[in-house]
């Protein structure tokens, strides 16, 4: 598993054909959840509650995986979610193509959420 010291590193390995996809992922993130920082943890982009990572993008080559490390905890009326770990669920996102509200609403329900841990 390749690790980086930064998100800023992370982003710069990934394909260009995903950045602005991450890119719009990244500010919607910022933007419902500021007391949030972003990292990399485990070849991924991760964003943190003080030491607690919430959330993740993993890259893949043709897609984003938009995840939660609680997710299984996470209400998700949408049913967006997709995985059968213990706790962790992502949203697969292609092409830019995301529902900007409902990911939203899950970024907060993460925040809000008891640590699993």
């Amino acid at each position: 598993m390749e690790t980086f010291c930064s998100f800023e590193d992370w982003f710069e390995e990934q394909p260009i054909s995903l950045h602005s996809t991450i890119c719009g992922l990244s500010l919607l993130v910022e933007e419902t959840a500021p007391e949030l920082s972003r990292s990399s943890k485990w070849g991924n982009a991760v964003w943190l509650k003080g030491r607690l990572s919430l959330i993740f993008i993993h890259a893949k080559p043709d897609h984003l995986q938009f995840g939660f490390y609680a997710g299984a905890l996470l209400d998700d009326p949408s049913q967006m979610l997709k995985g059968n770990a213990k706790y962790v669920r992502h949203v697969p996102v292609y092409n830019n193509e995301y529902n900007a509200l409902n990911i939203a609403a899950l970024i907060r329900s993460a925040v809000e959420a008891k640590p699993y841990r």
